[in-house]
């Protein structure tokens, strides 16, 4: 690896970076390797997410864009956003991206 711009590399990066990609491979055969797999949970939230944006979002998405084009609507929402927020809470959508420790508000996705 460059240790600096200006000196000759690591005679022995390439081989370092072979040797790595061995190793790598040959744990990847034996199932040593870091599993992501997705959760029948995640599974489950992602079902329910793809049918919530394509009832609620999908639809909206240009409405939405024709209000917030529009000059006199710096820095406001539209009507229906803050229900479209409601109905995620209601379907456990809402902060999906926090972690465990904020439960009962996280989904334990983290």
């Amino acid at each position: 690896m460059f240790t600096n711009y200006l000196e000759e590399p690591d005679k022995n990066y390439i081989y370092k970076e072979v040797l790595y990609e061995v190793k790598l491979n040959i744990k990847y055969k034996n199932g040593d390797t870091m599993g992501f797999e997705i959760s029948e949970k995640a599974k489950e939230i992602n079902e329910r997410l793809e049918a919530f944006m394509d009832e609620h979002i999908y639809p909206r998405e240009r409405d939405y864009d024709e209000f917030t084009s529009d000059q006199n609507n710096l820095w406001q929402y539209p009507d229906w956003y803050e229900g479209l927020k409601e109905e995620a809470k209601k379907q456990d959508l809402w902060n999906l991206f926090l972690p465990k420790e904020y439960a009962p508000w996280s989904p334990g996705l983290t």
